[in-house]
């Protein structure tokens, strides 16, 4: 039995039990077990372990292959470990945000374009100016006016996701503009000719 040493989560598993052989016969059934799973019996020398059928995680697996002739004589069975390896691409955050709010109103912010090659985002985590990093499940937050006061001026939010494998992204940052209130206007009103007015 031949196969890779070392595998990507999500990629196919391919073995080989072409260099099987049976002097005084002819091999006629190839036996795969993967792990505990049930035994696949194929009639000829190669067989893949698609990653759709055969999902595995990350860690080390076990393929074993015994092969039976035309008389019916069974092999010992040969055996080979796999390791499957962890994602190691990092996603890539992308952040969009309002490129200006005004004073005291709320900043929605969104994740939803981060893209992640290899696996799958779980966490994003928002950062706001000087205030705590918040991290969440979903790609999209809110920073509530009365819990993150912003006065009049630029601003930087920052998102960075973080995969199913651990992997960090390099973060993403804009700009928000923070328009100050209106002006309260008073209304001075003269009239001429009837005096003081209370």
């Amino acid at each position: 039995l031949t196969g890779p040493a070392t595998i990507a989560r999500g990629d196919d598993l391919p073995m080989d039990g072409s260099q099987s052989f049976d002097p005084q016969g002819r091999i006629v059934r190839y036996e795969w077990t993967l792990d505990a799973l049930p035994v696949v019996a194929t009639t000829t020398p190669l067989f893949t372990f698609t990653a759709v059928a055969y999902p595995l995680e990350v860690g080390l697996h076990v393929v074993q292959l015994v092969v039976v002739d035309d008389s019916g004589n069974r092999s010992q069975p040969d055996t080979r470990s796999v390791d499957v390896l962890g994602d190691t691409t990092n996603p890539t955050a992308v952040l969009t945000a309002p490129s200006a709010i005004d004073e005291g109103t709320d900043l929605a912010v969104s994740g939803a374009d981060s893209i992640d090659g290899g696996g799958t985002i779980v966490r994003y985590e928002w950062t706001l100016e000087n205030f705590a990093v918040v991290a969440t499940p979903t790609p999209s937050f809110t920073f509530p006016a009365a819990t993150y006061p912003l006065g009049a001026g630029d601003h930087t939010v920052q998102l960075v996701v973080v995969d199913d494998s651990g992997n960090r992204s390099a973060p993403d940052e804009r700009r928000v503009t923070v328009r100050p209130r209106a002006d309260t206007v008073t209304l001075h009103l003269r009239v001429e000719g009837l005096g003081s007015l209370p």
